[in-house]
């Protein structure tokens, strides 16, 4: 997945709104989001079919994980799956006990990555190159893509004036994420929406979210997903294919199921559900 758009506690009722789309190779196998089983943890989330990893989802215990792969050449085939670590994600307890297991991983273990977990009261950014790195998020938007998330946030070192162009594209859909939503009472997903569909725009020709150009690599999908305080509906879209050509179907039901997953007691019934 090459575009997160992250927006932490900063819209009033939802905790969490979220458009992320998934750059691929178009032979890569992959299934929509469904109910599925992290260990015995219920979650919501879509699976890579080859490495049997997911790129983004929402637990059972209310936290979500969305990784992007960081730029680094060609990737170790001989390294762990990344999308492991998203499914580990999912089944903790909370956004920081998430954080500090990936804080703990070995190093040189897996290709670069980086990684956004949250959960209603805290969220994390965590950027794995060689070894791993993590801060704490204020409340607000992030937009991740596949440049190295952390250094952004911390600025340039001393005496550095070179940037990562792939930067320059997320600064520019950050740019449009903050005027399409500030001050917003309409839906926020339908902007989301009209983001992630985006080839450009006149004030940032830079901001492309949506990519073609190639015969065997582009966007392969997107999720517009928006997570609600107690009492408010949460809503999850899922378009199947570049969202400039495809619908969003609604999959909101399965994050009805997965509140009441839990409830269903033994890991034996919870492996029906979900399988």
């Amino acid at each position: 997945m090459c575009t997160l758009i992250a927006v932490h506690r900063c819209l009033p009722g939802r905790w969490l709104a979220v458009g992320a789309n998934r750059d691929e190779f178009f032979d890569r196998p992959s299934e929509p989001p469904r109910l599925r089983l992290s260990g015995q943890t219920p979650v919501v989330a879509p699976l890579d079919r080859r490495a049997g990893g997911t790129w983004l989802g929402v637990g059972a215990h209310g936290v979500f994980a969305a990784l992007t792969n960081l730029a680094s050449g060609s990737p170790d085939p001989t390294m762990k799956s990344r999308g492991s670590i998203v499914w580990d994600a999912l089944s903790s307890t909370s956004a920081r006990d998430a954080a500090t297991a990936m804080e703990n991983l070995p190093c040189r273990a897996y290709n670069p990555f980086n990684c956004f977990v949250a959960d209603e009261e805290e969220a994390f950014l965590i950027t794995y190159r060689d070894r791993t790195e993590a801060i704490a998020l204020k409340p607000g938007i992030y937009v991740i893509g596949n440049a190295d998330a952390l250094a952004a946030l911390q600025g340039p070192a001393e005496g550095e004036s070179s940037r990562d162009p792939r930067q320059e594209r997320v600064e520019g859909v950050e740019a449009l994420v903050q005027a399409a939503l500030s001050g917003l009472e309409e839906d926020r997903l339908a902007a989301l929406r009209t983001i992630c569909r985006l080839h450009g725009s006149p004030e940032h020709r830079q901001a492309v979210t949506c990519i073609h150009g190639s015969d065997t690599y582009g966007t392969r999908s997107s999720i517009l997903l928006e997570l609600a305080e107690t009492g408010r509906e949460s809503r999850l879209l899922y378009a199947d294919g570049a969202p400039c050509q495809s619908e969003y179907s609604d999959f909101s039901s399965l994050l009805d199921e997965l509140r009441y997953a839990p409830s269903y007691g033994s890991t034996e019934s919870l492996m029906r559900i979900c399988s």
